[in-house]
């Protein structure tokens, strides 16, 4: 439980910074190179890289991490 609310505080923070998700659905797992644009109590909604805006419930982000700038040149 206190992992799952240190990853909320961690995706939170991340809100208009391009990021790294790593999502769940089912059995899959996808991760996401995104800018964060808003938050709310029940989704994330982010741009992806490749094109396309997305939303998913907080709880299927297993992990968020923020991209070094150096490597979105």
């Amino acid at each position: 439980m206190k992992k799952q609310k240190y990853l909320q505080n961690v995706v939170d923070n991340l809100k208009g910074r391009f990021v790294s998700l790593l999502v769940k659905k089912g059995e899959q797992r996808k991760v996401f190179s995104a800018k964060v644009n808003s938050v709310t109590s029940r989704h994330v909604m982010f741009t992806d890289t490749n094109g396309g805006n997305r939303r998913v419930n907080r709880r299927h982000v297993l992990r968020a991490w923020q991209k070094h700038v150096s490597s979105m040149r």
